[in-house]
């Protein structure tokens, strides 16, 4: 077209539109990126403070696990190939799993032996699998903005805290990565190389050969015969040898279940009766489905040729004994694949409209289910409660830093894991443990949060309880949560010769102002068979006499009162005592008393007093 001298060639002016819309594009498409590899680094570092800030201040009472993990990575380290005295049923993790990854890992606990080294690496495997999740949906949505959805739905969905996020380490989260890489090569038009790395998954453990088994049929259902049956055939024979030669030949007989094998247990019932297996899919099956579903809008429903990978580890634990295991570490290898349908489901939308809706339904959904039930900041079911210190967490601390590396401990749940570097710890209560429990005098030291459910209760009536055996341990009671059993009792650097009924002897003691109060240590030995119940005071008295506060014990009172106590038992009481800013100046002394908890009668000391007094130095 020419208007006067000026000509206008319409093909000469697209080159240049393309040359100024290249650069705006790609840089688009960095932003993106950058804003995935934020996505990525920010979940890992939340995801990786939330759990370390819940074993620093032992609140997670689910930690058993990660106690196992820990201590199979010591012994390993330590020349004991995947020993552990952590199991319920075996001596060896290769009776359990089969997890090659754990030999490389345990040269690297050897180096730094802090569980909390494996928070993060298992946090960061699954920041990794989420940015891969993003990789596939750029790929294949060919909008870089838009995918960035799907990581951020991964990440916030509350399945992935449900399964794996909080519970500490599992090698299982670890298989995330290839599978998520495995099915991004393959769905871009790269099935050897997506099943090559698919196949390292193996590497991790032995579960993940269900999901393999699912990438396998992805690939025949993507009409790649060749890889697909080759993907499948390894992951069945990886799993049937795991779970039918290679696991029972580290059994130990006398725990194995009439079938003879655990794992083919799990199915006893379904293989006895198949009617089992259908009545457990419609039992179980829905919410199942819904935990999958609700986050992704069911978007994978529209590409069941790519959902077919999550199915067999899915279809597994519906069918096995534990209903918990649905929803347990024992699935995360599916999650990431349920997400990689997701994308599939967008892309059959094709573009335009029905992606956008698809996308921001999606978000919506993943935000709805964040409210209503995510453990993370801002979700339905976080408790800050898990990650603050709080009244139990020093005294526990103080406990752990008390045990000599080499001492045998049992502990509660939630302190095994600090504990986990040595040859012998175990878990307290041992109600599941009928045969590898420790034997009688085997434990050095005890520490157990008694304020962990059924631990009280169980201290009286466990057989191996260090407060039955005998010789006696020496207690240490730690404010009013922790009981700490030792053969080698602290002592108080402070002598004292006070004699209460001839039954109860102060020896010892440690007066220690603090910001808020002071903290008082008391040695007690049990002279004489105490016969009744004593209620003990600690009162705090001013220079004027004034009583300024007191404290009621001894901790043990609710399951071990002093009538239990045995002649020549130790008991160490360590109490902090808060006061009133006031008063912290006027504190001059501190006056100890026992009585009978049922009368009240007091037990006297050898000049009639009822009353023994402890001096406090002014700093």
């Amino acid at each position: 077209m020419s208007f006067g001298r000026i000509v206008v060639s319409q093909p000469r002016w697209w080159p240049l539109r393309l040359r100024e819309a290249l650069p705006v594009a790609l840089a688009g498409e960095r932003a993106a990126l950058a804003v995935a590899v934020a996505l990525a680094l920010g979940f890992w570092a939340l995801a990786s403070y939330l759990v370390i800030a819940e074993y620093d201040t032992f609140h997670r009472h689910n930690f058993r696990d990660f106690a196992t993990y820990a201590n199979v990575l010591w012994n390993t380290g330590q020349g004991r190939p995947y020993q552990t005295t952590l199991l319920y049923r075996n001596t060896s993790h290769l009776a359990e799993h089969v997890a090659p990854v754990l030999l490389p890992l345990a040269l690297l606990f050897r180096l730094v032996p802090d569980p909390r080294l494996l928070v993060a690496l298992q946090q960061g495997a699954l920041a990794l699998a989420g940015f891969g999740l993003y990789l596939l949906a750029r790929a294949r949505l060919g909008t870089p903005w838009g995918a960035l959805v799907v990581p951020a739905g991964f990440y916030l969905a509350p399945n992935l805290s449900d399964a794996i996020l909080f519970f500490g380490f599992y090698p299982v989260a670890l298989t995330t990565v290839p599978l998520v890489f495995g099915a991004y090569f393959i769905l871009t038009g790269r099935p050897w190389r997506g099943a090559l790395v698919a196949a390292s998954t193996l590497l991790i453990e032995e579960t993940s050969a269900l999901a393999l088994f699912g990438l396998g049929l992805l690939l025949l259902l993507h009409r790649r015969p060749r890889s697909g049956l080759l993907l499948a055939g390894l992951a069945t024979a990886w799993l049937g040898f795991a779970a039918l030669v290679f696991m029972p030949a580290h059994h130990l007989a006398r725990t194995l279940p009439e079938a003879g094998n655990r794992t083919l247990d799990k199915f006893s019932d379904v293989m006895a009766d198949p009617r089992v297996a259908l009545e457990r899919v419609i039992e179980r099956g829905p919410g199942l489905a819904r935990w999958f579903l609700l986050p992704t809008a069911g978007l994978p429903l529209l590409a069941p040729q790519a959902l077919v990978a999550a199915l067999p580890t899915s279809g597994v634990l519906l069918l096995q004994h534990y209903e918990q295991d649905i929803i347990s570490q024992r699935i995360t290898p599916a999650i990431p694949l349920v997400w990689v349908a997701a994308v599939e489901g967008l892309a059959a939308l094709g573009s335009g409209r029905r992606r956008a809706i698809g996308l921001g339904l999606m978000g919506a959904l993943t935000l709805a289910t964040y409210l209503a039930s995510s453990q993370l900041p801002g979700g339905g079911l976080y408790d800050p409660r898990h990650i603050t210190w709080d009244e139990a967490s020093g005294p526990l601390a103080r406990a752990v830093a008390a045990i000599p590396p080499e001492a045998a401990v049992a502990a509660t749940r939630n302190v095994a894991v600090h504990l986990a570097d040595r040859e012998k710890v175990w878990i307290f209560p041992f109600k599941y443990v009928r045969i590898l429990k420790p034997r009688p005098g085997e434990v050095d030291w005890w520490v157990l949060d008694t304020t962990e459910e059924g631990v009280a209760a169980e201290l009286p009536r466990e057989q191996l309880s260090p407060l039955r055996l005998a010789p006696t341990y020496g207690l240490w009671l730690i404010e009013d949560s922790v009981l700490v059993a030792t053969k080698s009792l602290p002592r108080p650097t402070q002598s004292a010769a006070a004699d209460f009924g001839g039954v109860l002897r102060l020896g010892g003691y440690e007066i220690h102002p603090t910001q808020s109060g002071i903290t008082l240590r008391l040695w007690w030995r049990v002279a004489g068979p105490p016969g009744h119940d004593y209620l003990r005071l600690v009162s705090l008295v001013g220079a004027d006499g004034r009583r300024l506060a007191e404290q009621k014990g001894p901790a043990t009172r609710s399951y071990y009162g002093t009538a239990q106590w045995k002649e020549g038992q130790e008991v160490l009481e360590e109490l902090s005592l808060p006061l009133a800013p006031a008063d912290r100046g006027a504190l001059a002394r501190v006056q100890l008393r026992w009585r009978e908890a049922d009368t009240g009668k007091p037990l006297t000391l050898p000049n009639g007093s009822a009353v023994y007094e402890l001096p406090v130095q002014t700093p």
